[in-house]
């Protein structure tokens, strides 16, 4: 997603504008209107997940817990991958090293954390 989009989004959502949440989510997936998984330019407007679906791929990815160069990697829904993602990418910017035992401790608690709102959309 780029900024420009997240920006755009960010501005509806102060002016009370309504973004046009992912088609295929059900009326709880709190997928269906979080803009950072939400497809820029999707028409109809969908999530990662379910484009991923829709172009006839899994809907899910290895995730490397730690970041790179982690052994472990585990498969999640593409939708919770964006998230842990940017998660892993702000803990570098903070000046945490991929695939620390620090990295490590930091994405269990960022899988925890997005695992446990319940977002993993039914399969």
């Amino acid at each position: 997603m780029t900024p420009d989009f997240l920006r755009a989004l960010l501005a509806a959502e102060r002016h009370g504008i309504k973004v046009a949440p992912c088609m295929d989510c059900g009326e709880h997936c709190l997928d269906r209107l979080d803009p950072l998984v939400l497809v820029e330019g999707s028409s109809p407007p969908r999530c990662l997940y379910h484009v991923e679906l829709a172009e006839g791929r899994p809907g899910t990815q290895g995730h490397h817990v730690g970041g790179r160069p982690s052994p472990l990697v585990l498969p999640v829904n593409v939708n919770s991958h964006k998230r842990l993602t940017t998660i892993q990418e702000l803990a570098w910017r903070l000046g945490v090293e991929p695939g620390t035992p620090a990295a490590v401790l930091v994405d269990v608690l960022a899988m925890n954390a997005v695992l446990a709102l319940g977002t993993e959309v039914e399969q």
